[in-house]
């Protein structure tokens, strides 16, 4: 059994335990999940590859406006750990540009890499470095909504 398939064993689901109750941030999330369905999908069936370019594309466009967008929200609400969070999404950033390396050097194993990193991604970062933005977040973004 590779990895890809061992991983594949605990799919990871959009549930609303992910919910940050930021509306925009969770509809973002949830499209990180899709991509994330897609390359399961392809890593299911190993023998199609085509396509995989594409979605590593749409990931890339995906990450850059949702992490302008939670980067922008963080700073205006004065988030703690700001700086912190701002380093793991270019941690993110880079790996994604190594897939599109990889791809270009057509790494037989990309797509395993791909599913290890996106999943680890998905229980770490969202499940937990996310949530420490919330609070400022939401007062932010309820404040503003007053003052209109």
């Amino acid at each position: 059994m590779n990895l890809t398939q061992a991983q594949t064993t605990e799919n990871q689901d959009w549930n609303d335990s992910y919910l940050l109750n930021v509306n925009q941030i969770d509809e973002q999330h949830m499209k990180f999940f899709k991509l994330y369905d897609v390359i399961m999908s392809m890593s299911k069936n190993e023998e199609n590859n085509s396509g995989l370019k594409e979605v590593l594309d749409e990931l890339q466009n995906y990450i850059d406006y949702h992490f302008r967008t939670e980067e922008i929200l963080m700073q205006n609400a004065n988030s703690p750990d700001y700086d912190l969070h701002v380093i793991q999404h270019d941690f993110f950033r880079n790996k994604i540009n190594e897939f599109l390396v990889a791809y270009n050097y057509q790494n037989e194993v990309l797509l395993d890499q791909i599913v290890i990193f996106m999943r680890k991604w998905l229980l770490s970062h969202i499940s937990n470095m996310d949530r420490k933005y919330v609070d400022s977040v939401q007062q932010y973004l309820l404040k503003n909504s007053l003052n209109k």
